[in-house]
């Protein structure tokens, strides 16, 4: 005769109550399923932008609903890929598509170093407006008649641009202006070397300097500062030692310039004697 055990009732009365619970659960996941649209509408990215910073529950319950209807992995999978954008497009610096940016006080020493170059080369024209056009017509490029209205152009021209590199409104196309000029030299310059004609003057300063590769070095340098001079440059407060240091920049720029012209353009010679 067996025995029954008095935890029996106890035993069968846990294991209905677990089956009750689970029926429930099953039951309200099922009248939720019933409830869920079966084409939900996918998540506008400013509206669930908005919604995680308002309402982040508002957000997951939208996301779940969605993932729970019809073609739900293929809705998780565009929920994970919208997710990812913003996260990569915040670790990016934001570009406004104005080309490139530099600081300001770069771009203000390579304009003023520019500048002073063209002032001091526009000033040697003007004082000596005959001898320029005596060494623009021996290159024998233009018609003699057009040889002292063209001199005049060109003192013009490197004044205009000079004056253009100090402000700002005007700094990009003077900039332009100023690689232009130099193109052209450079061109003139060329010709007249193919040519075999080095003996003549090139007329950019006071002193002679007859043609040479050098001078295409020269003004291809030139023409480089010109391009960071012509860039926009990162809008920012300037305050007095960004002034010091554009000025001081500048200065050792002329420095470096008016030494290498010596040491590149005066004969061997006279400088072992001046030494």
């Amino acid at each position: 005769m067996g025995l029954r055990s008095r935890r029996a009732p106890a035993r069968r009365a846990l294991r209905a109550a677990a089956l009750h619970g689970r029926l429930r659960r099953a039951a309200v996941r099922d009248h939720a399923r019933e409830l869920a649209p079966s084409h939900p509408p996918a998540l506008d990215p400013e509206r669930r932008r908005a919604l995680a910073r308002r309402h982040p529950g508002r957000r997951a319950a939208l996301v779940r609903a969605q993932c729970r209807g019809r073609g739900g992995r293929r809705a998780r999978r565009a929920h994970r890929r919208a997710s990812a954008q913003p996260r990569r497009r915040g670790r990016r610096r934001p570009h406004d598509g104005s080309g490139s940016v530099i600081d300001p006080v770069f771009a203000w020493v390579a304009r003023l170093a520019l500048a002073g170059v063209f002032a001091a080369a526009a000033l040697h024209k003007w004082r000596d407006l005959s001898a320029f056009s005596a060494a623009l017509g021996a290159h024998r490029l233009v018609p003699d008649a057009l040889v002292p209205a063209l001199a005049r152009a060109f003192a013009a021209c490197e004044t205009a641009v000079a004056a253009g590199l100090v402000w700002t409104a005007s700094a990009a196309p003077a900039a332009g202006a100023a690689a232009a000029l130099l193109a052209l030299y450079s061109g003139a310059i060329a010709i007249n070397l193919a040519r075999g004609r080095r003996e003549i003057d090139c007329g950019c300063s006071a002193r002679p300097q007859p043609l040479s590769r050098g001078l295409l070095v020269r003004n291809a340098l030139l023409a480089a500062a010109a391009l960071p001079a012509g860039f926009p440059a990162t809008a920012r407060e300037l305050v007095w030692v960004d002034a010091l240091s554009a000025a001081a920049g500048a200065g050792a720029l002329a420095f470096v310039w008016l030494a290498a012209q010596s040491l590149v353009f005066d004969p061997p010679a006279r400088l072992g004697r001046s030494t």
